[in-house]
């Protein structure tokens, strides 16, 4: 999601302001039916996981963080992203897809954080077998 995301916010949403007024009703009912297919079960699947995580360590206190970033990031979306793409479903409006582009940084710096966090602890938790190179 944090590769989605970075597309999302430097390519996508900027792009926007580029499609024909004319055709900008249709293109965001294309843009909001199609990245749906993809987002939806992906961020669902973070929060079965992240829930999971939390349940099987014992609460640990990186597995919380890392719940507690997927809920900001939930909240952003509903919150923020959700009403402005309303705004915008019925014709093109440049200043609120402005306001697209700059909520959304909250989104894209959630997650981007959340790949570090979890980066850290995969890299935190990896075993690495001593592997013997003969020469």
């Amino acid at each position: 999601m944090t590769g989605l995301i970075w597309t999302v916010q430097l390519l996508h949403y900027p792009a926007f302001k580029f499609i024909a007024e004319d055709q900008f009703k249709n293109f965001h009912i294309f843009h909001s039916r199609n990245i749906t297919f993809i987002v939806l079960p992906v961020m669902l699947l973070e929060l079965v996981t992240a829930i999971s995580l939390v349940i099987q360590s014992s609460y640990s206190k990186l597995f919380l963080v890392n719940i507690v970033t997927l809920l900001l990031i939930w909240a952003c979306t509903f919150f923020l992203s959700v009403p402005l793409h309303n705004s915008i479903s019925g014709s093109m409006n440049l200043n609120i897809i402005d306001r697209l582009v700059l909520t959304n940084w909250p989104r894209t710096f959630i997650w981007s954080m959340r790949l570090i966090l979890l980066a850290y602890f995969v890299f935190q938790n990896l075993k690495v077998s001593d592997v013997n190179i003969s020469q």
